[in-house]
């Protein structure tokens, strides 16, 4: 996951990026000129932005305009039709990106493809696999890859938002595998400006060339406590496709070599995840490892645990407060989020951005989302670095750090009801 999403995503998935922060370079009141968007559909116009007592409502572009703000100022978004609000706490920076969960305001749209793909090196005696993957510039595409059985194959493209068609490249990787790692690769090709229409099918096709490849290695360092669970090697490109070479599951050595194709645009990278004595779940993605790079270090993070409330608490308001274990050394952002378990268009969600170790649920019933009597919520929070304050995490592109290197942690799920 990353930009904030509330539906699940997979390992594959390429991650947000953030650019240096901007601060606000004054101590005197700012005017803050923000933008409210979408990890899936950009800009977000008619948000309520709120921050202290002054408001006001994003337009077109997704942009708003609040003069006269105190720093240090929390922010709070509301999106009235979707029943959520999103907060960020503490920030200083004059022109902050807020990224909010959007998907419930827009119908997913699927476009499908019949492929064909062909060419490469011939298979020797290995298990041979051929993976595709659909990948687009336009931010509201999901980047999903599978595992076909060629020649033939069927893909669905999905994305969000009131386009009917988007554009993007197809690409396809073939290799023979050993205990589910690259041993020798067959094929690579790509198919660009493919064009898929929601509710249509096309046909496009694959045409792979030989290539070649060379050796990545290094070590993953797991902090006490924890277990190495899985670990993934893969390629990645500048539109956000990730095509695999190799996952082990449980591997009994903290070493590693994997196999990884030399293929025009793209760079290696290495993928390690873990859990916590209590079930914490733990990972770190290192992206743009060079070829042929011998001495790969990679580091899991410790856990995040939850703290309080107790799972199961009743009475639960908005003067509890969730309490989590901080991570040692800082250099993270914490991000807490509140779902009713239940599910249900009229019921209220949150999602607090903040630097500190604990949040109170807000009262927004004036934004007509104040909490429900006697409904149940789940809550969690994750942590994501190297990431230095919220203010680097209000930039254009999301929470998640620009790095080679990304590392999360999340608490288990808890539970809780409103009085």
């Amino acid at each position: 996951m990353a930009k904030i999403c509330r539906h699940g995503v997979a390992a594959w998935v390429a991650l947000a990026l953030f650019p240096a922060c901007g601060g606000s370079g004054s101590d005197g009141p700012l005017t803050v000129s923000g933008t409210v968007s979408s990890a899936e559909l950009g800009a977000v116009s008619g948000a309520e932005v709120r921050i202290g007592s002054a408001r006001s409502t994003t337009d077109s572009s997704g942009h708003f305009n609040i003069p006269n703000v105190v720093a240090p100022y929390d922010l709070v978004v509301v999106l009235t039709a979707a029943r959520a609000a999103t907060i960020y706490e503490g920030l200083t920076r004059a022109d902050p990106t807020v990224f909010v969960d959007a998907v419930s305001l827009s119908s997913q749209k699927i476009g499908r493809i019949n492929g064909q793909i062909s060419g490469g090196s011939p298979p020797g005696n290995g298990t041979v696999e051929t993976w595709v993957t659909f990948a687009s510039s336009d931010p509201s595409v999901r980047h999903v890859t599978e595992p076909v059985d060629p020649p033939s194959f069927e893909y669905e493209v999905r994305w969000y938002g009131p386009s009917s068609a988007v554009t993007g490249n197809l690409r396809g990787l073939k290799f023979e595998s050993s205990n589910g790692l690259a041993s020798r690769f067959l094929g690579y090709g790509v198919n660009s400006g493919v064009r898929a229409t929601a509710g249509e099918t096309i046909d496009a096709s694959i045409s792979l060339s030989a290539v070649t490849w060379g050796t990545i290695s290094g070590a993953v360092t797991v902090p006490g406590g924890v277990t190495l669970s899985d670990r993934l090697a893969g390629i990645r490109f500048p539109d956000g496709a990730i095509l695999p070479v190799g996952s082990e599951r449980a591997p009994s050595s903290s070493t590693f070599s994997y196999l990884v194709p030399d293929v025009p645009g793209g760079a290696a990278l290495v993928f390690a995840s873990g859990f916590g004595p209590g079930g914490e779940r733990v990972f770190v993605q290192v992206r743009d490892v060079p070829q042929a790079a011998s001495n790969v270090q990679i580091t899991l993070p410790p856990p995040v645990s939850a703290l309080l409330p107790i799972d199961g608490a009743t009475g639960i308001g908005t003067s509890a407060d969730f309490s989590w274990t901080p991570i040692p050394g800082g250099n993270v952002v914490y991000t807490f989020s509140a779902f009713p378990t239940g599910g249900g268009s009229n019921l209220p969600s949150f999602v607090i951005v903040t630097g500190a170790t604990s949040v109170r649920l807000p009262d927004l019933s004036s934004e007509a989302l104040g909490l429900p009597s006697s409904v149940e919520y789940s809550w969690s929070v994750s942590a994501t670095g190297p990431q230095p304050s919220v203010d680097s995490a209000a930039g254009p592109s999301g929470v998640a750090p620009t790095g080679s290197t990304l590392a999360q942690g999340s608490t288990l799920l808890r539970l809780f009801t409103t009085p």
